[in-house]
């Protein structure tokens, strides 16, 4: 049985101006997944789940928190597209575990995230 699909807005960032490859900027080194578009991503094994925001606004809200202060990210970029609820209340990796009050507003934990549509672009001054 296939979960029900819904959707979401995820911020991703590129290691440069003209780097192709988009990726969650808050997990660690070897928890990074990469976003491709019309791509379902899923966590790796002993990490999960991904989290998104179930609003656009919730998502520009935090991409221009980011921005302000003082992310080291020179492009960052919002998509919609659609996702797999996850039944967790937490993210983890091999050594953590992160509880929603430490999440921005409007997120939402996800199983999978496939990127549809490109909604905003913001490239900061580094």
């Amino acid at each position: 049985m296939t979960k029900k699909k819904i959707t979401v807005y995820k911020v991703v960032v590129h290691l440069d101006l003209t780097s192709k490859r988009r990726f969650s900027f808050s997990a660690p080194d070897d928890a990074v997944v990469d976003y491709v578009p019309n791509k379902t991503t899923r966590p790796h094994k002993g990490y999960g789940p991904l989290a998104a925001f179930s609003l656009i606004e919730d998502a520009v809200r935090f991409l221009q928190w980011e921005v302000r202060h003082d992310n080291p990210w020179p492009k960052f970029e919002i998509w919609e597209g659609e996702a797999e609820p996850s039944k967790h209340f937490t993210l983890w990796n091999l050594s953590q575990r992160i509880g929603k009050s430490r999440f921005p507003p409007g997120t939402i934990l996800v199983d999978s995230f496939t990127p549809r549509t490109l909604i905003e672009t913001f490239k900061t001054n580094h």
